[in-house]
Formats: structure tokens, sequence, C-alpha cells
């Protein structure tokens, strides 16, 4: 199951959070470090980095024939970067895994959806994917579809706030099919 990869609580007594990666990318952000070589802060960072690596490292991409794509951090993008695709896609499922975890109250402190930063057509299979198959769902994320369709809300209506200038939309028709539970049970 993917979530065993991202839920692994951490923080302390004031700030602690369901997954790591939420809580690597907090300290990241407050130690100043998701900035360019001009100082200045950038959307989608963790992605930004993560891509920036792939070509200095082989094995991450030794299966993909663009995998050398020149990265400039805070630059467009390729538009057929397929492995900023993947890495957009694992960071919409990390925040759906997070956003569905038992007892959580605000889906929004648990992830933050950092491929929003980014075009919506590189995070949309997953999305697809997600709402479309259940098998995925289960083995992925092994919660009832109800969690995980509210899930998907919450990582879409915080990844449309997040890429407000980037036109961000998910809603895969799949999805309306998933049963959500209703507002007076949500919490």
């Amino acid at each position: 199951m993917v979530a065993t990869l991202f839920v692994h609580p951490i923080g302390d007594d004031t700030y602690s959070y369901r997954c790591w990666i939420r809580h690597a990318t907090i300290q990241a952000a407050r130690s100043g470090v998701l900035v360019s070589d001009a100082g200045e802060q950038l959307r989608g960072a963790i992605i930004g980095f993560a891509r920036a690596v792939v070509p200095r490292v082989p094995a991450l991409h030794d299966d993909v024939l663009d995998g050398d794509h020149v990265v400039v951090l805070g630059g467009a993008p390729e538009p057929d970067d397929t492995v900023l695709d993947s890495l957009c896609q694992a960071d919409y499922l990390w925040c759906v895994v997070a956003a569905s975890q038992p007892g959580v109250t605000n889906p929004g402190r648990e992830a933050y959806p950092s491929c929003a930063s980014y075009f919506d057509h590189r995070t949309q299979p997953m999305a697809d994917l997600l709402a479309g198959d259940s098998r995925v769902r289960a083995a992925a994320i092994g919660q009832p579809d109800a969690t995980i369709a509210d899930a998907m809300a919450h990582v879409n209506a915080a990844g449309e706030r997040e890429g407000w200038d980037s036109a961000w939309s998910l809603e895969p028709d799949e999805r309306r099919a998933l049963p959500r539970r209703s507002r007076r049970h949500a919490r």
C-alpha cells in the first residue's frame, strides 16, 4: 500500500503531521531553502528541486527517454517532461493519502499539493486513475471510497487555490461516481 511510504507521523507537541513529507516541506519552507538562486520563493519548489536532481542520478531516469531534460529552477518546464509529470502525480497521490487518513479533521493542514504550481495536465492522470479504478484506490490508499472522494475534493480545492494563475483544476468525471460523505458527517 502506498500509504506506508508516506504515513509516518512526525513532529512535536506543537507541530505534528501524519506524513513525513508534509513535515519536510514545512521545515524546508521555514528554513528558507525553497528559493531560487536569486532568493525568490519558488512555487512547487519541492517538485522543482526533485526534478533538478533526476538528470544527475541515472538510476532515477534510466527507464525514461526524457530524464535528462535540462531543468532551470523557476523556469518554464518542457511540455513533454514525463519525469515532471510523474513527480506531480506522486505529489497528488501523497496528498490524497494524507487527507484520507483516519482522524484527519483538517485535510488542508495534512496535505499541500505542490503539484498545483504546474499545469493540471501533469497531475490529471493520477486523479483519473484514483477516481476510476477501485482496485487502485484499495491498493494505494486502503480507505473507504467516500473518504477518498472527500480527500480528493479537499486536495483539488487546495490545488485550485494554489494554482490560481495556472488554471489548475482537477475534477475527473469518474470522481463524481465515488460516494461522498454528507457534509454533516464529513468532520
